[in-house]
């Protein structure tokens, strides 16, 4: 397991502040001021390389960073394809990646275009159980390039994802 006293910086849409209106800015100023957490904006190629460059500065100082590699919310099923950019900044700087698997058992409602404040409150509303599967780490050095580290990650979420569905008898 990884272990830090640091607090848990997150990779978050910029974005959030003007969805959410009163809480959004706040919400804003909190994470991106107080809490470290790294900004970026969705389909800009700008936005995404200050954002890999600020992770790979945070992986160098052994800061944790927490990553939806998905890049957005699904409402429900297996994980989407993983967008890789985080995945490789920590192969770059050899930081070791802790898979974390989220499973519900209802969908939750987070379909890409909702709001934030409508996704929000459907996950509190709704009642429904949550497993989180953490794997083993996933270290650079065992693999020949970044791509095959990523996918050695993506693979470990997606048999992790199909191991709890099978489980809980949806498979």
């Amino acid at each position: 397991h990884m272990v830090s006293r640091q607090v848990l910086a997150c990779l978050v849409k910029h974005d959030i502040s003007g969805e959410v209106p009163v809480l959004g800015p706040i919400a804003s100023t909190f994470l991106f001021d107080f809490m470290g957490c790294v900004p970026y904006v969705r389909g800009s190629k700008g936005s995404g390389q200050e954002a890999r460059q600020v992770i790979a500065r945070q992986l160098k100082q052994h800061n944790p960073i927490l990553v939806f590699p998905e890049g957005t919310g699904t409402e429900c099923g297996p994980p989407l394809p993983f967008r890789r950019g985080a995945l490789v900044c920590a192969y770059e700087v050899n930081a070791p990646v802790q898979p974390c698997t989220l499973w519900y058992s209802e969908p939750i409602g987070l379909a890409p275009e909702s709001p934030t404040l409508a996704q929000l409150s459907e996950m509190v509303r709704r009642p429904m159980q949550c497993v989180a599967s953490l794997g083993p780490l996933i270290w650079p050095a065992d693999f020949e390039d970044a791509n095959a580290f990523a996918a050695a990650v993506e693979d470990r979420v997606r048999r992790d994802f199909d191991e709890i569905s099978r489980a809980a008898g949806c498979l």
